[in-house]
């Protein structure tokens, strides 16, 4: 009886010992979903841990702490999926949105989240007041030309905090435990119409930066459709770099993204608003 009892205790004490340790190193980054957005970064939300780098997200869903604001001068909306939302290994100031910021003096409002394809992006914009702004900077790369992303579940992309960390990680890496999951379809559309639509309705400029990834590069943003419009500047990190910047095939890390806010600073002139 007392081993049973020791052992009992022994259980308990690490799964304690396990919850403070996943709680003290990795934050858990909520998430909204529905049948139109598909999926976004949950607004009004701050946080970071050793292993989940640092984020904020204004009361619109914007990714900086601010008030979005536009009653100045200088706003400049970036929007675009994970390149410009950046992965755990960012801090909140090495994330796209920041360092452009600090680079060219612009207002800068980064609207994006991990895997959205060019229709979340685009209806996500949809539900924001663009009164004030003064450009429209879309980040894209060749996987952005599909269909809208769905969301991909609650242990991919939580809309709640778990219980427990050590529950929720447990089950994330080990499928069969979790229940069914039960997805929230998006409606299609056809993205040539769609972005034809946004691009009327939108009554800002736009400009578009192509993002080369591994599958694409040294192809001078050729992939870009004739229907989206002439690319105002074409990164290419691997082709330039090696891919000494690169975390993967896709994302860039710290000092690609610096790479990047200064290829679109340099473009648009560092200090000068996106719209000269």
């Amino acid at each position: 009886m007392i081993r049973l009892a020791r052992s009992v205790l022994i259980l308990a004490l690490v799964v304690v010992a396990g919850e403070l340790a996943l709680r003290g190193l990795f934050d858990i980054k909520l998430y909204g979903a529905d049948a139109e957005v598909g999926y976004w970064s949950l607004p009004d939300q701050a946080g970071g841990a050793p292993f989940t780098g640092s984020y904020a997200f204004n009361s619109d869903g914007f990714g900086v702490s601010e008030r979005y604001d536009t009653s100045g001068s200088n706003d400049v909306l970036l929007v675009g999926d994970s390149v410009v939302a950046g992965t755990v290994s960012l801090d909140q100031g090495e994330r796209l949105g920041s360092v452009l910021s600090r680079r060219t003096g612009w207002r800068v409002w980064p609207l994006a989240t991990g895997s959205w394809a060019l229709p979340n992006q685009v209806r996500a914009l949809r539900r924001v007041d663009l009164d004030g702004v003064e450009a429209i900077i879309f980040v894209l790369n060749s996987l952005d030309f599909q269909p809208a992303s769905e969301w991909p579940g609650e242990y991919e992309m939580p809309r709640a905090k778990p219980l427990s960390y050590l529950h929720q990680a447990i089950r994330k890496m080990l499928p069969f435990l979790r229940g069914p999951h039960k997805p929230i379809p998006v409606r299609q559309e056809g993205l040539a119409a769609e972005w034809a639509r946004f691009r009327a309705d939108a009554k800002v400029p736009i400009y578009i930066v192509g993002y080369e990834w591994e599958g694409t590069t040294g192809r001078n943003c050729d992939w870009l459709p004739g229907w989206i419009g002439p690319a105002t500047l074409c990164i290419d990190l691997i082709g330039v770099g090696g891919g000494d910047h690169m975390l993967d095939a896709i994302h860039p890390d710290a000092r690609g993204t610096e790479a990047i806010a200064k290829a679109i600073a340099r473009r648009f002139g560092e200090r000068e608003t996106a719209t000269n």
